[in-house]
């Protein structure tokens, strides 16, 4: 219906000004042009990063590391490592809603912590005192 209609600036019809463009135009690049914003974060020792005020889990390995970090136009945050790989990929959430965790780029951590154990009698002696 709007390809009938005479356009308002160069004053041709739409649909014959189409025909007579169309043998001069090149195809579309086969690799879709990524637009997104793009910006480089470095990890935190606990494996997150900051971004837009809330925090965002990688894998461990990548703690101390400089990764990329991209937002598509659909709020999907992808995250590269310095080869360009891509290893994490979380929805933008808003600040309220939390961290975006993902508990297996945490494994590593929760496994090589060691915790202390001990005598609780302190305690026990601190809570006699009342």
């Amino acid at each position: 219906m709007a390809d009938a209609r005479v356009h308002g600036t160069h004053k041709a019809v739409v649909r014959e000004r189409f025909e007579e463009e169309c043998p001069h135009l090149s195809p579309l690049p086969p690799v879709r042009f990524e637009t997104g914003y793009r910006e480089s974060r470095r990890v935190a020792l606990d494996a997150f990063i900051d971004m837009r005020g809330n925090r965002y889990s990688v894998p461990v390995h990548l703690c101390g590391e400089t990764v990329v970090i991209r937002i598509t136009l659909d709020g999907t945050l992808k995250v590269f490592d310095a080869e360009g790989v891509l290893v994490a990929e979380h929805r933008l959430r808003p600040r309220e809603a939390g961290w975006g965790v993902v508990p297996e780029y945490h494994a590593r951590l929760w496994q090589d912590l060691e915790v202390e154990t001990g005598s609780l009698a302190c305690y026990e002696e601190v809570a006699s005192w009342n």
